[in-house]
């Protein structure tokens, strides 16, 4: 689980948060993008466009508890689009 203090860091766009954050959440985006799309090219560029969303937009995050939700959600759409 990803704790407030490497969230608020990364609100903050701090590199090292930012890098903590990807590297937690990476894997459970994959796989949430791998149920709506089949190919990896398509997989891997949603992913690309879902956090560069998630990094440039944590300021729209309010409660930081719901962030790995929140996250998905982004992931989701990405893949609907």
């Amino acid at each position: 689980m990803i704790n407030e203090t490497i969230l608020i860091a990364c609100k903050k766009m701090q590199r090292d948060a930012q890098r903590q954050v990807y590297e937690y959440m990476s894997p459970k985006l994959y796989r949430t993008c791998k149920r709506y799309l089949k190919k990896e090219e398509e997989i891997e560029e949603v992913l690309a466009d879902a956090f560069y969303t998630i990094f440039t937009k944590m300021d729209q995050l309010k409660e930081l508890g719901a962030f790995e939700a929140w996250a998905r959600r982004i992931a989701v759409n990405n893949c609907l689009h």
